[in-house]
């Protein structure tokens, strides 16, 4: 269907027969990169939600949020931004920052042959302004643009337009995916 209709936006669940969401999340991605995927289910576990963004869905909602909710989550996504569920979503990222932290302490693959990985990718060659990294930090935490603006006392367009420039610079979509390559590559501080 996407292939034929090439739409902005997927409502996409996890569990489905024939292919499960993630997957086909990966699939439409991968063919169709500028098609956003908003994951809506009834899974609060951050293991769904990890693997939906990294397969590229750009924000998790739940089936049993306020219709209003759902509403928003769908707006928010169109323009850039990453609903998430907050408490599943605090919960992924601090998994993602301690499994970041534990492979810097853990043993390292030092092969110079080896295939370079996202992970593997040094934060000081993204090229981040300190005020694009504090953009990054707020938007890790949830942050909306206004929210941004209003935060580091400036306007929403300009909260925008470092988003914009954030999300080229880490050569993703979306906000969410933004926040994943960050912690990966190490560019989010543990706490």
């Amino acid at each position: 269907m996407c292939r034929r209709l090439r739409p902005d936006l997927v409502l996409m669940d996890v569990v489905m027969p024939v292919m499960d969401g993630v997957e086909a999340t990966r699939k439409i991605k991968r063919e169709l990169p500028r098609t956003v995927v908003l994951i809506i289910t009834a899974f609060t576990d951050a293991s769904y939600l990890e693997e939906a963004l990294e397969a590229g869905a750009a924000g998790y909602v739940l089936k049993t949020a306020y219709p209003e909710r759902i509403v928003d989550a769908v707006r928010r996504a169109l323009h850039g931004e990453a609903p998430l569920n907050q408490e599943v979503a605090k919960e992924l990222i601090l998994n993602l920052m301690g499994r970041q932290h534990a492979e810097r302490e853990g043993p390292r693959n030092l092969d110079p042959a080896g295939p370079p990985t996202r992970r593997s990718t040094p934060a000081s060659g993204i090229g981040l302004s300190p005020r694009e990294v504090e953009v990054l930090r707020l938007v890790a935490r949830g942050y909306t643009n206004q929210q941004v603006a209003k935060e580091l006392l400036i306007s929403t367009s300009t909260a925008k337009k470092h988003v914009q420039l954030i999300l080229a610079k880490l050569g993703t979509s979306d906000r969410t995916q933004a926040v994943v390559r960050a912690i990966e590559w190490g560019m989010l501080p543990k706490h």
